[in-house]
């Protein structure tokens, strides 16, 4: 680990409260923020993390972001047992931005009431001026204690932490940290997914429930065709919190059949953007791609 790792994680034991982790792609975030957890539990008290990384989701299902308190040494994220989870619905924050960040927002409000130290890992969107936007206003809402910029070279970086109103720090990346394709990120998601769907069975949700798209708030009727097929899909609680995800079998007599783990009937049926076959292999897309 460089150096610098060691003297944030003494600054974030000393300070406290909440840290946002913001990164372009494979610059190791994910793993600064297992060094840090497990840095911070050297101390009394409880650590919790927000995994905000929509698209390389470690601690739930790709498609979502979660929460969980720490309470002893991981080797990484995905270790962390989600307690809260939302979902977004697609793999890029490009589409919803403004979901991503009222659902990040309100997983740190839950956190910061059970841990003493929160910290929020992001995805790696940054090198466009929208993307640029949308982590200043994501910042802005959650308003940390501390963020921490890392990257490999300063043009990517800087820019966003000129910006930022709060104490800031610009961390190396770790010389471990390796670029990685877009099919051996997509091989990720997909082990995402297999993590979360194999061993579903089909539950049938009436179309009476509340169903909607992942971009809209508006119930939705669905008409009975395939196009629905195979597109994952959140099935969410009372309070819109996830109960798990599911990948759509077909839409017939009043009904969406829905491939999931959970046997708990949701009170909304939110349908999202990722089409994935049978084997929960990424195909395709919904509307948006």
């Amino acid at each position: 680990m460089p150096t610098a790792w060691n003297e944030a994680a003494q600054v974030l034991q000393r300070q406290r409260g909440v840290c946002i982790i913001i990164g372009e792609v494979d610059s190791g975030k994910s793993s600064l923020c297992t060094f840090l957890a497990n840095k911070c539990l050297e101390d009394p008290g409880k650590v919790g993390v927000v995994d905000a990384d929509v698209g390389q989701a470690d601690i739930g299902p790709p498609t979502t972001i979660s929460s969980s308190v720490v309470q002893a040494p991981i080797i990484g994220l995905h270790k962390a047992a989600a307690e809260i989870s939302f979902f977004v619905g697609d793999t890029s924050p490009s589409f919803v931005p403004d979901k991503v960040v009222t659902l990040a927002t309100r997983l740190k409000k839950q956190m910061t009431r059970s841990a003493d130290i929160v910290l929020v890992n992001t995805d790696g969107w940054l090198a466009e001026f929208n993307a640029l936007r949308h982590k200043q206003l994501l910042i802005e809402e959650i308003q940390p204690d501390l963020v921490i910029g890392l990257s490999r070279t300063d043009e990517v970086i800087d820019p966003l932490l000129e910006r930022v109103k709060f104490a800031s720090l610009k961390l190396p990346s770790s010389t471990f940290a390796r670029v990685r394709s877009k099919e051996e990120r997509k091989k990720v998601r997909e082990a995402g997914y297999r993590r979360f769907l194999q061993g579903s069975h089909k539950l049938g949700i009436s179309l009476e429930a509340r169903v909607r798209m992942f971009d809209q708030l508006e119930q939705t009727v669905l008409p009975e065709n395939r196009r629905f097929r195979g597109l994952v899909a959140g099935l969410l609680d009372q309070n819109e919190e996830l109960l798990s995800i599911g990948r759509i079998n077909h839409v017939d007599g009043g009904k969406v059949v829905v491939e999931t783990k959970t046997i708990e009937k949701p009170t909304i049926l939110e349908v999202g953007n990722i089409a994935l076959s049978s084997k929960y292999d990424e195909v395709g897309y919904g509307t948006l791609h």
